[in-house]
């Protein structure tokens, strides 16, 4: 009566899959620009600090501080 032989799956649509890959490329894009993000964010604060050494400025509380929000190399 029930058959499964004899209602065939219909076939899957390639619209689908093309559209996941590009939903996971744009996450995979977005992941990148906000990693280069910090990276810039990150090398700011040392170019902050180098423009206050080199004319002898006493460097602000802020940029001593950016080491916590993603520089790894403070």
């Amino acid at each position: 009566m029930n058959d499964p032989s004899s209602n065939p799956k219909p076939p899957e649509d390639p619209r689908v899959r093309v559209a996941a890959e590009r939903t996971l490329l744009a996450w995979m894009r977005t992941g990148m620009a906000l990693m280069g993000f910090g990276f810039v964010v990150a090398r700011f604060g040392l170019f902050l600090r180098e423009i206050a050494a080199a004319g002898n400025v006493a460097t602000p509380i802020s940029v001593r501080s950016g080491g916590r929000f993603g520089s790894a190399w403070d």
